[in-house]
């Protein structure tokens, strides 16, 4: 019998791919049938093929907004930006965030994505230690021990990408309370 080779499933071991975040990728996320039924009714009748709003249809803006909205924060659709997945969201947030020289907090380890954009503008990251002895929590005093004059974020991913830890709502508050002091946003 041949040896697996690398990347191959090992006989007797269950494989769990770890390698895309897409939930459909691997069949567990199936499109209810109206959905499907709707796309197909929606390609067909040719009233939405071509380019959308960059910023999000319309439509999906101001029911965002109203969703959102409380009675002490208004918003409108124009308020609104709906992004084509967490990458491109985390692209628009990024950029609209660092300029060159400055420096966002990301966890280590970490999404590399965030790494890559906010080089892409030239800007660097600093990498705040997931402790894997405490169930992958940040060391928030070496996380505060990094922050400086030029760093203009705090990215916090909960649950955990890749650790799949779930921070308690304890820890949750210590990035706030460190966000706060700093006046960065998270």
């Amino acid at each position: 019998k041949t040896p697996p080779q690398r990347g191959e499933p090992i006989e007797g071991k269950p494989m769990i791919p770890l390698s895309l975040g897409d939930p459909t990728a691997f069949g567990n996320l199936q499109a209810p049938e109206v959905l499907s039924e709707t796309m197909v009714s929606l390609v067909r009748g040719a009233k939405h093929n071509g380019y959308g709003n960059s910023a999000g249809a319309e439509d999906a803006r101001a029911a965002v907004a109203k969703r959102f909205s409380t009675p002490h924060c208004i918003y409108k659709a124009s308020d609104i930006i709906v992004a084509s997945g967490c990458s491109g969201a985390l692209e628009i947030a990024i950029n609209g965030i660092v300029d060159e020289g400055d420096n966002l907090l990301v966890p280590k380890p970490g999404f590399p994505l965030y790494q890559v954009l906010a080089e892409s503008q030239g800007a660097s990251v600093k990498e705040y230690d997931l402790l894997p002895s405490q169930g992958w929590q940040a060391d928030l005093a070496q996380l505060e021990s990094l922050v400086d004059a030029r760093t203009k974020a705090l990215i916090v991913n909960n649950p955990s990408n890749p650790c799949g830890s779930v921070f308690p709502k304890e820890h949750l508050l210590g990035f706030i309370d460190i966000a706060a002091r700093h006046k960065l946003p998270i």
